[in-house]
């Protein structure tokens, strides 16, 4: 027993150094609200997660390897704050990636962000899940806020700024990376959801600009489908004004998306006022939306904050979009309420930690 301990020991000192020199760094956020919703006869009314930000945890390090140059990681994991369930079956589905940080700039590899998603953190107006900009880019569009901002399969390059312009690059291989199956047959779609992106930004004081496109061959639409996103904010001191546009095209069968957003943050006290309008026009009959968001966030400390949003989205008739829409219309059981109008009132906290 006491060789083992003596051994224990021994190791515990061996270990200490290296774990003494790493930098890991556990971190999360917890998002819960309750919340009203109704798109027609279809209601929803209870606890509910992720108006601000989706809760998660996760693990972030970086070692200094020498010479300017850093190998870092980055472990996420979302989970479901109202009910402690995971927010999917991967374990670390929000990011999991490594990479290498120097003069260079940022060579990464692994389930990444793409440049969409930081472009949208740029021009974010109302409480997060309230949103026009996360609500009207659901349903196939790869420049959003959601899950299709997170590429698997990836490796992407961030350059350094230089004079406030930066560049963002990443290629995804996509879900099918060999050329043949288990069976050995030859797989003719072994490429058909690769997909790259290309970011550009230009940040100097006040003034944030962003340009993104995305070309994803996906086999949801059968054909190359191509994004462009312009968006920008200006901080006014006493008024920040931010706006956006955007294009997608399936080449398959030639139809068009275009979603944009116009929005102002207020400082009020210690809090803002959030309002934000934005609308989805699509070439396929009846499928337009337009959605309107008023919210109010409140500093409570750095780290934690109180809100209150709502949301109205009008439909056609082919479409059913909005806030709580999901949950609304899993207690319906079915999508008969496309074409109506949905209204959305969540109030909760968000602590990050």
């Amino acid at each position: 027993m006491q060789k083992k301990l003596i051994a224990m020991a021994i190791a515990g000192m061996i270990a200490a150094p290296a774990f003494a020199q790493s930098n890991v760094t556990v971190y999360g956020i917890i998002d819960t609200f309750v919340g009203v919703g109704k798109a027609g006869d279809a209601k929803f009314s209870g606890v509910a997660n992720g108006v601000l930000n989706g809760p998660r945890i996760g693990f972030k390090g970086e070692e200094n390897l020498g010479n300017g140059l850093k190998a870092k990681f980055v472990l996420e994991q979302g989970f479901n704050s109202d009910d402690a369930s995971p927010a999917s079956s991967k374990e670390f589905h929000r990011q999991a990636w490594v990479g290498l940080e120097g003069g260079f700039g940022f060579i990464g590899l692994g389930r990444q962000y793409s440049p969409g998603y930081y472009s949208f953190r740029n021009v974010a107006v109302a409480a997060g899940a309230l949103d026009p900009f996360a609500i009207l880019t659901g349903g196939g569009l790869q420049i959003d806020a959601g899950s299709d901002a997170r590429w698997d399969n990836s490796i992407s390059y961030e350059s350094k700024k230089f004079g406030g312009f930066g560049a963002h690059v990443i290629y995804s291989f996509g879900s099918t990376e060999s050329d043949n199956d288990n069976s050995g047959t030859k797989n003719p779609n072994r490429n058909a959801d690769d997909k790259i992106g290309l970011g550009l930004n230009y940040a100097n004081g006040p003034l944030n600009v962003d340009y993104i496109y995305v070309n994803a061959g996906d086999t949801t639409f059968g054909d190359d489908h191509k994004e462009h996103y312009l968006g920008a904010a200006y901080d006014f001191g006493g008024f920040k004004l931010v706006g956006s546009y955007q294009t997608a095209s399936v080449d398959a069968n030639d139809s068009d998306v275009k979603v944009y957003q116009i929005g102002g943050i207020v400082p009020v006290g210690n809090g803002n006022i959030h309002v934000a309008y934005g609308a989805r026009n699509e070439d396929a009959q009846d499928s337009d939306s337009r959605s309107f968001s008023v919210a109010y966030t409140h500093n409570l400390s750095k780290r934690t904050i109180a809100y209150v949003g709502v949301n109205r989205t009008t439909n056609d008739d082919g479409v059913l979009r909005g806030a709580l829409v999901s949950a609304a219309d899993a207690t319906s059981g079915n999508w008969s309420e496309r074409g109506e109008s949905s209204t959305a009132l969540g109030v909760g906290i968000r602590h990050a930690f």
